[in-house]
């Protein structure tokens, strides 16, 4: 792993988001971590003007039901509600990513530069990640999906 990778997610710190533009605009914090939509949506490309495009970052949408209220769907209408949710996960994550894509294009045309994540380095920290994640998956609370 490059020393920016590691300085990057090692010692990484952090600023609440509400003060993080003047912070990054006076040089209190030199990097932060966002999506290309929300640096547009908080004007952070008007302070920071390069990116390292990691592309580590997943919003994940869910669907979250307790088992009871999912009980209370009739057994004739739960594969339908169950394939209105997977439907509806697979568009929104369409339109999430294309929102993505479209956020960095008007970043580029803002003037930001971005500076894509090396396969190696991608790799390092992901072997990095994955040890860590291990090392403390005894401690973690597991989550179940519905079939």
């Amino acid at each position: 792993m490059t020393s920016i990778a590691r300085r990057q997610f090692v010692r990484a710190g952090s600023a609440a988001s509400g003060e993080l533009y003047m912070a990054a605009q006076t040089g209190v914090v030199d990097g932060f971590e966002h999506d290309a939509g929300t640096v547009l949506a908080s004007k952070l490309n008007e302070v920071v003007k390069s990116c390292w495009l990691t592309e580590h970052l997943f919003s994940p949408m869910v669907v979250v039901i307790g088992k009871r209220s999912l009980d209370k769907i009739t057994p004739n209408l739960r594969p339908a509600f169950l394939k209105a949710v997977n439907d509806t996960t697979t568009q929104q994550r369409a339109i999430a990513n294309d929102k993505a894509v479209a956020a960095v294009e008007e970043l580029k045309r803002k003037g930001m530069t971005f500076y894509p994540m090396s396969a190696m380095d991608r790799a390092a920290v992901r072997k990095e990640m994955e040890a860590r994640r291990s090392r403390s998956s005894s401690a973690s609370t597991r989550c179940t999906s519905v079939p």
